[in-house]
């Protein structure tokens, strides 16, 4: 059974969320949502399943250093009205739309 982790991106919070995952959680199947602040409406982007060897060998996702190395850094950003992964505001990024479970 995959785990379902859910990201809520904010509009007054830079229209990004990121976090660290284990490869070991590969696939991973990314419940996203978006609102415009803290207290507003939380509207339902979708449901996404991530390869993660495979988008941090493309360069979407980078890795993070711990002490067991199997951990990658996952960043999703809003631009409105895409959703995309993407390392930092200079890298490239892939929308998520390709990843979206149907």
């Amino acid at each position: 059974m995959l785990k379902i982790r859910t990201w809520t991106l904010r509009a007054d919070n830079q229209n990004h969320h990121h976090g660290v995952i284990s490869l070991a959680e590969n696939p991973l199947c990314l419940q996203l949502c978006w609102r415009e602040s803290k207290g507003s409406q939380v509207h339902q982007v979708g449901l996404f399943k991530l390869d993660l060897p495979d988008l941090l060998e493309q360069g979407f996702i980078r890795r993070e250093l711990t002490r067991s190395n199997d951990a990658v850094r996952v960043r999703v950003v809003r631009d409105n009205p895409y959703f995309f992964l993407q390392v930092n505001d200079k890298g490239p990024r892939l929308s998520l739309e390709s990843m979206r479970l149907k």
